[in-house]
């Protein structure tokens, strides 16, 4: 489940639309080059709202939680996506 947002022009911290959709597994084009395991350490770089105008809060207060059990970390390095054209929006 994803969140489909459109933030309104003119009016900062508005939405124009915002609402819950499903994006279905099928349809991926996605060639994984690389998947790794092991231990890792998670860190939240503080947001700016230059950084991510329509996102920086929402980082930010990921980063004030506090981490209480870290159970190892991944990396999967990929090319390709989806288009997201087959979301739904959730009723």
């Amino acid at each position: 489940m994803a969140i489909g947002y459109m933030p309104r022009t003119g009016e900062w911290g508005s939405a124009d639309a915002e609402y819950a959709v499903l994006t279905p597994a099928t349809g991926f084009n996605v060639t994984v080059q690389q998947d790794l395991i092991g231990d890792g350490v998670l860190r939240w770089n503080p947001a700016r709202w230059q950084d991510l105008p329509t996102f920086y809060q929402a980082v930010n207060a990921l980063a004030e939680l506090e981490v209480e059990e870290f159970l190892g970390g991944s990396l999967t390095r990929s090319v390709g996506s989806k288009d997201l054209r087959d979301q739904r929006i959730l009723r």
